[in-house]
């Protein structure tokens, strides 16, 4: 990986960073302890930003505050202020209210639910659905218009929420982290039949998750464990995958559809694996010590990132872990797959590129494309196919030159007889 730039303290203060890549990755914004959002183009306390899904709006909710600020590239020089309460941007209070702000017709609904508490998570899916979740250990499903589609009450706290499911109906399937220690899977088309996947203690409790491909999750435990779990009914919580990639801890785990990796930051590194062939491409260490010059594009300072390195498999580093190394947490690619962020609690934002040969599997590898082209060939077709197109060669070699086939090899191979 190539540190492309570092956003320090200066800029967001000390302590953690929030920041948000926009959907086609050409800005991202950051803030910090120092209450001003800052906006970055693709080179170069506030509580959540969140950018909208087209890329033309970044949302940034303010701390013990009811205004929301909206934020448009379009408008560098101009912003402009939205009262809370605010069918695209959905918005939950400390007091288990939640608003839909409409911003191409500036209208604000809200939605209708029976929250007490303070609202924790949520996520949108394609059917315009929203799903949201409180600390009373409820989920709402509510439609657009802000009615209730469905009303779950769970065991424990919801930490994440995230719609996801098959290739054939990619959004029916609710998820839910449960206090970290259990996933509970709602199928939205057949609500009397909840799931709930439990893992192994020894992973420690559950980090992140997202989905991916056609039904699976990949998700990442406290431990430094990192598992593939499927959710199609004929092996439904059967474990796919596992590794242990970090020794100490994980702090974050991130799944890459644009080129096929997951990124994880624990101990003192963030990794990169390839998950095609489980290949660890990339390796950053996060250093204690930070060294006398610094590569940072917008300021150097804060926690230093040393050379980056390439080994085969998932295993952990070895070692104490260091202190500042356990303020890194915060994991987000841009949605090309080509820049992986990382923010640090002392107010440092790192960026790095991915290179483009360290995505690509080697020539002859059973995924790469030349091989995909010969795959569904059977040996022998192929062999024999091979001795056709010399043989036609030969033949047409020697029409050409108005010679014999054997006189023709003969002069190619320097074989002379008798000699």
């Amino acid at each position: 990986m190539l540190m492309l730039f570092t956003v320090d303290a200066r800029h967001h203060g000390s302590g953690p960073v929030k920041y948000a890549w926009d959907p086609h990755g050409k800005f991202v914004a950051s803030t910090g302890s120092s209450r001003v959002a800052h906006i970055f183009g693709r080179r170069g306390k506030l509580v959540d930003q969140v950018w909208s899904e087209d890329g033309e709006l970044l949302a940034i909710v303010q701390a013990n505050s009811a205004a929301l600020v909206l934020w448009e590239p379009k408008r560098l020089r101009e912003h402009r202020i939205v009262d809370l309460p605010c069918r695209d941007l959905a918005i939950g209070t400390n007091r288990g209210q939640v608003y839909i702000y409409d911003h191409a017709t500036g209208e604000k609904t809200q939605a209708v639910s029976k929250h007490k508490r303070r609202i924790l998570c949520g996520d949108w899916n394609l059917e315009s659905k929203l799903a949201f979740g409180s600390e009373d250990r409820q989920i709402t499903i509510c439609l657009p218009d802000g009615r209730t589609f469905d009303q779950v009450k769970i065991k424990a706290s919801p930490q994440s929420i995230t719609f996801g499911g098959k290739s054939e109906d990619k959004d029916a399937i609710l998820s839910v982290n449960m206090g970290g220690k259990t996933i509970l899977l709602y199928d939205l088309n057949e609500r009397e039949n909840a799931l709930e996947l439990a893992f192994q203690s020894r992973y420690g409790s559950i980090v992140a998750y997202q989905w991916f491909g056609n039904g699976y999750i990949i998700a990442g435990f406290s431990s430094g464990y990192v598992v593939i779990i499927s959710t199609h009914l004929n092996e439904i919580g059967q474990e796919q995958y596992c590794a242990k990639f970090h020794e100490h801890s994980l702090r974050e785990i991130v799944y890459n559809e644009a080129n096929g990796t997951v990124a994880t930051c624990g101990d003192n590194c963030i990794k990169v694996v390839r998950m095609s062939d489980w290949k660890e491409i990339a390796v950053e260490y996060l250093e204690s010590d930070p060294p006398s010059s610094s590569g940072s594009a917008a300021g150097g300072g804060g926690a230093a990132v040393g050379d980056s390195s390439s080994s085969g498999g998932g295993g952990g580093g070895g070692g104490s872990v260091p202190s500042l190394a356990l303020s890194f947490a915060d994991l987000q690619w841009t949605s090309d797959g080509r820049i992986l962020s990382v923010s640090c609690d002392t107010g440092c934002l790192h960026n790095f590129m991915i290179l483009s040969s360290a995505l690509r599997s080697s020539l002859f590898d059973s995924e790469s494309a030349l091989m995909a082209v010969f795959k569904p060939v059977a040996p022998w077709t192929m062999l024999f196919t091979v001795l056709f197109l010399v043989a036609g060669g030969l033949a047409l070699a020697s029409v050409y030159f108005r010679v014999s086939t054997w006189d023709f090899v003969r002069a190619m191979t320097g074989f002379v007889e008798g000699v």
